[in-house]
């Protein structure tokens, strides 16, 4: 049987495995009928306001943490709050055969078992924030979050364990890494009301609002969910701990602002003041990072700039972190149109939908963009992921996608994971996409 491996994928029978790095051309070409491709997408902002974090302390880790790190016979690398940042072993597994039912309990057994070295009262207490499985075996990167009186920290106040097995089998460890801070005091003083928080972010980022321009839309997930006058999509904003190391947690209010496809940011205020804690700007509008551009009937990346793409049929869809278009409609002269059929696995789709198929349709009468919540254009993949706020999670939805070629060809393709890299479990816009030709 013949293997490659390209990026962490390995190649299967009747399979074909395809990396294409946004930083370098493309690799590897090996035609066959379905496929299994993981895209690394990794771009960055420069049009906009940096990422910001105020904290500048930091802490050492305890001596019994050392000799713990030292015990467990791994490499430990520290953050800036005296716990693990990065926990690995290169020569093996951190722990092998634990006997848990699931992946969450197995991830939890681990850091009961290692609580001194994360420095951890109790793994218990951490909230599940995601269990992400991962592409191409029985792995999992399970995320837990630590919570104080009740409220999430965030930014941070996160671990990572990713564990592989079944509860049959028993689970190992394969890597853990965190921002868990030890300190377990937190200042309660929430002054502003969510409402007065979410202006005084949207203030910092130069959005011209007052509290008299926002309405209170509902509750979703913790999340106070805002209409404002002005802004198009809705924004969020809830209670936070800020940890800050070697001190008490602030009290805080983690806010979104989105407007149009310039502004998009999680932002963290003080609760009290309205001061800017940490700010991560989550849109890539920069243009020195062009989408990548990919023809699904031979998996190559097509070598093409955003400029030249417009004028090329070269291309079935196009990919730029969480941003998808195809090469139709509004995004291309291709012809293409998608059809999303509500199914879970590529095998559970063998003939093409009769309808529903549409080309990417985002420029409005009026020649304004029609966005999605953090001003990505809204192509014919629709809201093809759920995003969590606070994590800042993708994960798609269960639906495998149509290509339609004006030539009637089409191609069947499933989006498996935002997360495709199994080495770097938590890493954004490392697509793992399977596909296959219904028609030629």
């Amino acid at each position: 049987m013949e293997k490659a491996r390209f990026s962490g994928i390995r190649r299967r029978t009747s399979a074909l495995a395809l990396a294409v790095l946004a930083a370098i051309a493309a690799a590897a070409l090996l035609a066959g009928s379905t496929g299994l491709a993981a895209v690394d997408l990794e771009t960055g902002t420069d049009n906009a306001l940096p990422d910001l974090d105020t904290r500048t302390a930091s802490v050492a880790p305890t001596a019994a943490q050392q000799a713990a790190a030292d015990a467990l016979g791994a490499d430990v690398s520290w953050n800036q709050f005296g716990t693990p940042s990065s926990v690995y072993n290169l020569e093996g597994n951190l722990a092998t055969g634990v006997q848990a039912p699931d992946a969450e309990a197995a991830a939890r057994a681990w850091l009961a078992q290692h609580a001194g070295l994360f420095r951890l009262a109790s793994a218990d207490e951490l909230t599940l924030v995601k269990d992400t499985p991962l592409v191409g075996g029985d792995g999992h990167a399970v995320l837990l979050g630590q919570s104080y009186e009740g409220v999430l920290a965030a930014p941070d106040g996160l671990v990572t364990v990713a564990v592989t097995g079944t509860a049959a089998k028993g689970w190992d460890v394969t890597y853990a890494s965190s921002s868990l801070s030890p300190n377990d005091d937190v200042a309660t003083d929430y002054s502003l009301s969510p409402e007065q928080a979410w202006v005084q972010s949207a203030n910092a980022l130069g959005q011209q609002v007052s509290t008299g321009d926002v309405t209170v839309a509902g509750e979703a997930n913790g999340w106070t969910e805002l209409t404002v006058t002005g802004f198009d999509q809705t924004q969020a904003v809830r209670k936070s701990a800020f940890p800050v190391p070697g001190d008490a947690a602030k009290a805080a209010f983690q806010t979104v602002v989105a407007n149009g496809d310039d502004v998009g940011y999680s932002q963290t205020v003080d609760a009290s003041s309205g001061q800017v804690l940490a700010r991560t700007n989550f849109v890539d509008n920069a243009a020195d990072n062009p989408y990548v551009y990919v023809d699904l009937r031979s998996g190559v990346k097509v070598i093409l700039n955003d400029i030249e793409a417009r004028t090329s049929t070269n291309w079935d869809i196009a990919l730029k972190r969480s941003s998808l278009r195809t090469n139709g409609g509004d995004s291309g002269p291709g012809g293409r149109e998608l059809a999303a059929v509500q199914a879970s696995s590529l095998d559970q789709v063998t003939a093409p939908p009769a309808s529903g198929f549409a080309s990417d349709d985002f420029v409005t009468p009026d020649c304004m963009l029609d966005s999605t919540a953090i001003g990505e254009p809204r192509s014919a993949f629709g809201d093809w992921y759920d995003y969590d706020v606070n994590t800042h999670v993708v994960t798609p939805r269960s639906e495998v996608f149509v290509l339609k070629r004006n030539n009637g060809s089409q191609t069947a393709f499933h989006i498996k994971a935002y997360y495709g890299d199994p080495q770097m479990p938590m890493r954004g816009a490392f697509y793992a996409v399977e596909w296959k030709q219904l028609t030629q």
